[in-house]
């Protein structure tokens, strides 16, 4: 029941087989605690610099992917941006006075996607159909942020339809652009209509911004790591004889029979339960009578 450090180096994204007991199965460094021993395998990813995405900083403006949510027509200032609206500008608080004035993650001063999130859960916020290879494993991610301080949205990445990873939120603080990605094996699968879909069913707030959308290739490699749980309790049984006593057991001596138990550190630094039966045997007396004639001899033991 405690804690076991765990680390691996040398790619960029990670995947811990089986997640039980795992802090974080996609860290570099996640904790272990787990009952018995148990092998973990992980893998670790590395992207190509071929970004399968077109438009993906939204440079181009609004082409290149499509969308469940409406792109309204040019609007002043200060008309509101209701939910299930997009647009593709540089500053969100053009769009909505109430969002706040971000700018992009590409560059500080082009174009993201800034979205008023709806209320239906898996509704397209954007996508893409790309060709894929198959047998090949791909890393799917994007940047988001918040534009309003209230309910950050819930995001995750769809392909051909359904859901991969882990559905991700936002810290919460406006203006401040975190990378989401999860990992996926394409099989036998060439084509692919990658989405990013919405998971947060709430009106009010979750409005967001997103950019720098990548889907790239990766190599990867597998290693192993055994984790190995110590027995919690051992057992000593002895038996011995008055002569061969004191009986000393982990530094403690012992003249009597009994069962005996310590609280000890394992040969693996753990806490443990040692016990000893200790049996003593005590030498017996026995008396021989015996009758012999004169001359005659007897042969004892």
């Amino acid at each position: 029941n405690t804690n076991a450090q765990l680390n691996v180096s040398g790619a960029q994204f990670y995947s811990w087989t089986p997640s039980a007991g795992l802090s974080d199965s996609t860290s570099a460094n996640p904790t272990v605690n787990v009952p018995v021993t148990t092998n973990y395998f992980v893998t670790g990813f590395n992207e190509s610099s071929t970004n399968l995405i077109v438009n993906g900083d939204f440079s181009a403006g609004k082409s290149g992917f499509t969308s469940n949510y409406t792109y309204p027509k040019p609007q002043n200032s200060t008309c509101l941006q209701p939910e299930g609206y997009y647009v593709v500008g540089t500053n969100p608080q053009a769009y909505h006075p109430n969002f706040s004035t971000c700018v992009d993650h590409t560059s500080g001063s082009g174009n993201m996607m800034i979205v008023n999130g709806n209320t239906i859960a898996n509704s397209k916020v954007w996508g893409q159909d790309i060709t894929v290879k198959p047998n090949t494993w791909y890393a799917f991610y994007a940047y988001l942020t918040p534009v309003h301080k209230d309910n950050p949205p819930i995001l995750q990445f769809s392909i051909n339809g359904s859901v991969i990873g882990n559905p991700f939120s936002s810290s919460g603080l406006t203006c401040s652009w975190q990378k989401f990605y999860a990992v996926w094996y394409s099989g036998s699968i060439t084509n692919a209509n990658i989405s990013i879909v919405n998971q947060n069913t709430i009106a009010s707030g979750n409005d967001f911004a997103l950019d720098d959308i990548k889907f790239v290739e990766l190599c990867t490699a597998t290693n192993k790591v055994t984790v190995t749980v110590g027995p919690l309790t051992s057992t000593t049984n002895i038996s011995t004889c008055t002569t061969n006593l004191p009986y000393n057991w982990n530094g403690s001596d012992y003249n009597a029979s009994g069962t005996y138990t310590k609280h000890l550190s394992s040969v693996l630094g753990c806490d443990s339960i040692a016990t000893l039966n200790l049996i003593v045997n005590v030498p017996t007396a026995s008396t021989t009578n015996a009758t012999i004639c004169q001359g005659g001899s007897y042969l004892f033991n």
